[in-house]
């Protein structure tokens, strides 16, 4: 009983300081995400992002691409997690999503595109361009569309949804 005590007090120990580490990570990204919003925007730089971080591709591939054949003096950047890398042609930046250079990318570039939502966190700041180009086909229900279909809509926060399309400045 002693053991097994002991070896169940280790378990909710290595459990806690697992759980602190992650919060601390978490406060010092979003500390350093601060920082970088009090430092000048960079005109030339350029944040991609498609279907939730799944590498290169719908319309914002399009664009990116466009980027770099007419306005190569702007350096972009691709949101792609790990495994996803491979799918970025070579060219732009990648950055891992929750990473210090993700938060410090969408603080100071001037352009972001993406088909999804960016981080709920995301501070639009002024100067700052936002694309979003959607995905998949016009004809479907989605976003406000939802509040009529509640089992689609399960956990759609709406209040939520629409801060984020006021900080889009095309669609």
């Amino acid at each position: 009983r002693g053991l097994q005590a002991a070896m169940t007090l280790r378990r909710r120990a290595v459990k806690l300081a697992v759980k602190l580490a992650r919060a601390l990570r978490a406060a010092l990204l979003q500390t350093h995400y601060r920082v970088q919003l009090r430092l000048p925007l960079r005109a030339d730089r350029a944040v991609f992002g498609a279907y939730w971080g799944r590498g290169h591709g719908c319309n914002p591939g399009a664009l990116e691409a466009a980027f770099r054949a007419y306005a190569p003096e702007v350096r972009t950047a691709w949101i792609a997690r790990p495994e996803h890398r491979q799918a970025i042609p070579p060219g732009p930046r990648p950055l891992t999503p929750g990473t210090a250079a993700y938060w410090t990318a969408l603080a100071r570039s001037k352009y972001l595109v993406n088909n999804v939502n960016f981080d709920r966190r995301l501070v639009k700041r002024p100067g700052q361009v936002f694309v979003q180009t959607q995905h998949g086909t016009p004809l479907k229900h989605m976003g406000l569309d939802l509040q009529e279909r509640p089992a689609a809509a399960r956990d759609m926060d709406f209040a939520e949804l629409l801060r984020g399309v006021d900080k889009w400045d095309y669609v």
